[in-house]
């Protein structure tokens, strides 16, 4: 209702400090966890056009007769396509946390980051020297300065090059298996013919060379004059600036890598928004967490130690503990039903595993230590991630490591490396064995 209320509003005008480093885009970007994109696609749909039932989304894009523009993407493939102009007129842009993590969407930060002047893109991860860059190559890029159209276009040439050559190599593969299976009359017959009367001939290096220089030609015409930024295709998130932006069970993001936090730290928007029904303030250390994820910086002493921040600090110091209530007094509201103006319409949504889902969660389910026969299940810190693990996939399923893109290719993945821990272990019991004969 508030999307759709103020989508013809018109859009606030950008800080002055930040309106030549940002792109300003008149949507609301919502970032869900994995398990319940289809979900808010469901209700999105439901809640502005009374549709239900599966949608139907076509490189990203909802159906035109929805009165909000929708762009969703749980994989990167509709962002590649997708131009900034494009995405900027966009009412919604919904993703998941798993997409901000992929390596594909890291690597694409990092090459926009590496346009920079003076870039300094050289650590793994995504840092906060890499956002300072991707804030300069956007400030070139809107300035026309950008090289990252060269980039592209090289990245471009590049592919037609090696699709050129697996195509030859194929056609070249299929030619060698062709004559193989000739007699060999036929095949010393084929042998004298010149290329072109055989069924299956590869490319030759001219053609191959001429499919390449017409990339390459292209690439250079494309930088002869920079094209304007709205025309960039593959932007990421962090180049815009947001009507609002809204973090859906933003609990959970509470147990990310202090470098994941960051990141969704550094999206830029008008109005920030946080849903969870069970928001972290048992401690001053999580309502630090949340002003922080919301951009409101709270008074206090960071203690650091070897072993990084000391958080626990916090709980005993009297202005950072003030500052903390400050902020969840004046920033957190809760859904009431003595509110008469907020009407209640309860909906049973039932979340199921997929089979490989089910099959992970089992498998970490026999991984994990039963709290009731372990004493120790929540003081040592291996069986501490091993149910921090389970509890992942139980509530919201999240599958480990920023590599995988679903669980389907978790599954094979973990299938693999157990086939080839079988594999090792068989080899490392027959080198062991020794023959024996027996009298």
């Amino acid at each position: 209702g508030l999307i759709d209320s103020t989508s013809k509003a018109p859009l606030p005008p950008i800080p002055k400090s930040d309106s030549d480093c940002f792109i300003p885009a008149k949507g609301t970007l919502v970032i869900v966890p994995s398990n319940l994109y289809d979900q808010w696609l469901k209700e999105i749909a439901k809640f502005t056009c009374g549709e239900s039932g599966e949608v139907k989304l076509d490189k990203g894009w909802a159906p035109r007769h929805w009165p909000l523009k929708v762009f969703a993407m749980s994989t990167v493939v509709p962002l590649k396509a997708v131009t900034v102009a494009e995405l900027a007129e966009a009412d919604i842009v919904l993703c998941s946390y798993r997409l901000l993590y992929s390596w594909v969407y890291q690597s694409r930060q990092k090459q926009v980051a590496s346009t920079a002047p003076n870039a300094s893109v050289h650590c793994p991860g995504f840092s906060g020297t890499s956002v300072v860059d991707v804030i300069r190559a956007t400030r070139e890029l809107l300035a026309g300065r950008s090289s990252l159209f060269d980039l592209d276009a090289e990245a471009a040439a590049d592919a037609v090059e090696e699709k050129t050559k697996r195509r030859a190599s194929r056609r070249g593969q299929a030619a060698d298996g062709e004559e193989g299976r000739e007699a060999p009359e036929a095949a010393s017959a084929s042998a004298k013919k010149p290329p072109a009367c055989r069924g299956l001939k590869p490319p030759s290096a001219a053609t191959a060379a001429a499919s390449f220089s017409a990339a390459t030609a292209t690439a250079a015409s494309s930088t002869a004059k920079t094209p304007a930024a709205s025309s960039l295709r593959f932007p990421i998130l962090e180049m815009f600036y947001w009507r609002r932006v809204v973090f859906d069970e933003f609990h959970e993001l509470e147990s990310f890598a202090s470098s994941q936090q960051y990141c969704l730290q550094q999206l830029r928007a008008h109005c920030r928004w946080g849903l969870t029904g069970t928001p972290p303030v048992g401690s001053t250390a999580g309502l630090i967490f949340m002003s922080s994820l919301f951009r409101v910086d709270l008074p206090g002493r960071l203690v650091m130690s070897p072993s990084g921040t000391e958080i626990s600090m916090w709980d005993r110091d009297a202005i950072v503990c003030r500052a903390a209530d400050n902020f969840a007094a004046r920033f957190i509201r809760q859904n009431s039903a003595t509110l008469p103006h907020i009407g209640l319409q309860e909906h049973v949504v039932i979340v199921r595993h997929t089979p490989p889902e089910r099959a992970l969660y089992l498998a970490q389910a026999h991984e994990a230590p039963d709290p009731a026969t372990c004493d120790d299940a929540f003081t040592n810190e291996e069986k501490k991630k091993s149910l921090e693990r389970l509890l992942k996939l139980c509530s919201h399923f999240q599958v480990t490591g920023n590599e995988a893109e679903s669980a389907d290719a978790e599954c094979l993945r973990l299938g693999d490396q157990k086939r080839r821990n079988v594999t090792i272990a068989r080899n490392k019991v027959l080198r062991c064995l020794h023959a024996c004969i027996l009298s």
